[in-house]
């Protein structure tokens, strides 16, 4: 039996960058990597760009970001884990073991 992956969405604004310089889209990429090598099939990583159309998919994130949630906005499965700094591994680790997704 297989089990879908569980999904660790980054939501942020259209070109922006983080604190290296890089985009969101680009950390977000890195990200999914390091989670991929920890975590194997049991994770996703998604970049999610405001207001672009694949945003329109999550309402209720778009309400936060409405009533002024600070970005980036990162979800692990339908859950916000954290909002505004730097993407951290061990805060996504946690969040995904919690939802029964361990190390490899």
């Amino acid at each position: 039996m297989t089990t879908a992956p569980v999904v660790v969405r980054v939501f942020a604004a259209p070109m922006a960058t983080c604190g290296s310089g890089e985009t969101w889209g680009s950390a977000t990429a890195g990200l999914g990597e390091r989670m991929r090598r920890r975590f194997g099939d049991g994770v996703a990583v998604e970049y999610v760009e405001l207001f672009s159309p694949r945003s329109f998919d999550f309402p209720a994130v778009l309400a936060r970001v409405e009533a002024g949630a600070a970005l980036p906005l990162v979800t692990v499965g339908d859950d916000v884990i954290s909002e505004g700094g730097k993407l951290s591994d061990p805060r996504i680790g946690r969040a995904l073991a919690e939802r029964g997704v361990f190390p490899q």
